[in-house]
Order: C-alpha cells, then sequence, then structure tokens
C-alpha cells in the first residue's frame, strides 16, 4: 500500500507514496557550469578593460549596428555578465521554491505522487538547462561587444538567439521524454506490486487528477492546450508547475494570437525599419 508522509514544519507541503526530502531540488551542477561561463567571460572583460575604447555600443539596432553608445565604466563593460548573473540567481530561486509552487498551485497530487516529482524533476532538469543556455548568450554578447567592429552583420545577434531558442525546445524535449520514462516506470513497478499482491489483496486508490483531460496528448496542438470541450480557461501545466490557457477558449485562443501578431510585428520591425531609414 502506499505511504503517506506528512511535513509537519510550517506551511509544510504533504507528499504521498514519498518523503519530502525526495522531492526534488535544482540541479546545482548546471547552474554552477552556467556561473563558470559568466564569471570567465567577466575574467575576459576585466583583461581586455584597459584597452577598451573610452566610448562603448550599448545597443544594436535590427540590422547589427550599434546605434547607442556610453562611456567606459564598469557597468558599460560588464552590463552583460552582470544581467547573465542576475537572472541565473532568478532562476536558481524559482527552482528553490518549485516544489512550494507546484503544491500551491493546486499540482501537488495531480496524476499521483510519482507523477508529481517525475514531474519536478523534469522541471528542474529544464531550468538548469536553460540556464546554462543564457550564460552561454550572455557570455558570447559581452565579447562581441568587446572584441568584434560596433557595426557588423544582424547575424551576430540572431544566430545565438536562435541557438538559444533551438536549445531551449531541446531541454524542453528532453524533460518531456524523462518525465514519460519516470512515470512510465514507477507504472510498470506498480503494476508488478499488485500482481505481488495477489487477489486477497484491496488495491490501492486510483491516482488524482488521471482522467484529467490536461494529461491527455491528444489535447495539445505545437504543446499549447486546446480542448473546446474543456470549460476552464486556465488549466495546470501537464509538465512544469503553474498553469496555462485553454486555447480551445475564445479568450485563450485570443491571447495566444496576440501574442503571435505583437512578436511577429516587433521582428518585422526591428529588421525592417534599420533597413528603411535614410
Amino acid at each position: 500500500m502506499t505511504e503517506t508522509h506528512r511535513d509537519t514544519s510550517p506551511g509544510g507541503v504533504t507528499v504521498s507514496g514519498a518523503s519530502a526530502s525526495a522531492v526534488p531540488g535544482p540541479a546545482y551542477g548546471r547552474y554552477v557550469a552556467a556561473a563558470v561561463v559568466v564569471l570567465a567571460a567577466a575574467g575576459a572583460g576585466a583583461v581586455l578593460y584597459p584597452a577598451l575604447p573610452q566610448s562603448l555600443p550599448v545597443h544594436w539596432n535590427g540590422a547589427g549596428q550599434a546605434d547607442s553608445y556610453a562611456p567606459k565604466s564598469t557597468w558599460s563593460v560588464f552590463a552583460a555578465p552582470l544581467i547573465a548573473l542576475g537572472m541565473l540567481l532568478f532562476l536558481l530561486g524559482s527552482a528553490a521554491v518549485i516544489p512550494r509552487l507546484a503544491a500551491l498551485s493546486g499540482q501537488l497530487h495531480a496524476g499521483g505522487p510519482a507523477a508529481h516529482t517525475a514531474n519536478i524533476r523534469a522541471t528542474q532538469f529544464f531550468l538548469g538547462g536553460t540556464a546554462f543556455a543564457l550564460s552561454m548568450l550572455f557570455a558570447w554578447l559581452a565579447l562581441r561587444g568587446w572584441l568584434l567592429p560596433p557595426d557588423g552583420s544582424a547575424l551576430e545577434f540572431v544566430l545565438p538567439t536562435v541557438a538559444l531558442f533551438l536549445a531551449m525546445a531541446g531541454f524542453g524535449v528532453a524533460a518531456l521524454r524523462r518525465y514519460r520514462r519516470e512515470v512510465a516506470g514507477t507504472s510498470d513497478a506498480a503494476a508488478e506490486d499488485e500482481r505481488a499482491e495477489g487477489p486477497g489483496d484491496e488495491p490501492d486508490a486510483p491516482a488524482a487528477g488521471a482522467g484529467d483531460p490536461v494529461a491527455q496528448r491528444s489535447n495539445y496542438r505545437a504543446g499549447i492546450y486546446v480542448n473546446r470541450a474543456d470549460p476552464r480557461l486556465l488549466v495546470p501545466k501537464r509538465l512544469g508547475v503553474g498553469w496555462t490557457l485553454n486555447a480551445g477558449r475564445p479568450a485563450g485562443l485570443a491571447f495566444y494570437l496576440l501574442i503571435g501578431l505583437v512578436s511577429m510585428a516587433a521582428l518585422v520591425a526591428g529588421i525592417a525599419l534599420p533597413l528603411l531609414a535614410p
């Protein structure tokens, strides 16, 4: 039978089937690797600092041409590593409170304790990988500003950004596969336990949330939950912590369309306007 353990600390989280200490924490190794990349970039900046010009480019337009400069200072030189470090700390802090966020969002028992633990583990994997990918992007942006001419090619920014999104997509796919593999493994183990118990033993109750349409792959299109039969606008994420919109509802569909249009307009404007300027 499933054993229930309870965290008795104030505001503690109850986890069925596993102790609270078994809930996966942040993937510290990936954050350490990301911090090493950022610190290495900052070290390179410290070495290059005396030879840098007194006026440094701090912004580039969609054509890859510098359109804003600032006097050489600690901030103008080390802005990219400092921003990267802040983002790493934010992601690490988010990862540290992931189990609490899962409980507050009502996802603690969705799919059962095994699925809950696998969900948190996959989310930690994705966040850690994203942190490392971001550190690589900001290290490149810093080195590009220090070593390359101010007016370059838009590809110097587009290609690293595309690489970031591809890396995030790869980490997302890998996290989803890890989640499915872990849940499938625990399901097989549970089935073996039931067969070993024999017909005289009383089986465990089915996992809570097992019949939720959010768990069904057929309700997703390109990773977006689309279910016209589901009256909810906000639904728990299938993988990860928090909530997502149901694009099967008019308001949800309108939101995704608006985000797509705004993103496309910003991309077109950022590339086309500098090229059309006299």
